[in-house]
């Protein structure tokens, strides 16, 4: 199943106008990558104003469903649960360094 596959099967379904931010190039990378380049993006724009509300948005939203997506791997036994572990891990840092190199150049 592709990644926009996978993506079109949740229910309940994302509202319209975020379901097309969410892989607009029908590109079928990993959920975490797409959400890193997504994040990372977001804060290279500098943008802090409403404007970016929606990609904020479709980036919370690729974040929550790589991390379900990873779950169901576990779940269906495609990931050992160290597997996951790891996985939830190098996501979680990985964001965290984003942030903290947002926050650094901030001060």
């Amino acid at each position: 199943m592709t990644t926009a596959e996978w993506l079109g099967a949740r229910e309940p379904r994302p509202p319209g106008r975020l379901a097309v931010r969410l892989l607009p190039d029908g590109s079928d990378s990993d959920l975490d990558q797409v959400a890193l380049q997504r994040l990372e993006s977001l804060i290279a724009a500098g943008d802090h104003s409403r404007a970016v509300a929606g990609e904020l948005l479709a980036v919370d939203a690729l974040v929550t469903y790589a991390c379900e997506h990873a779950a169901e791997r576990w779940q269906s036994g495609e990931l050992s649960e160290s597997s996951l572990v790891e996985w939830c891990e190098r996501f979680a840092t990985r964001i965290a360094e984003l942030a903290g190199a947002t926050f650094a150049r901030a001060r």
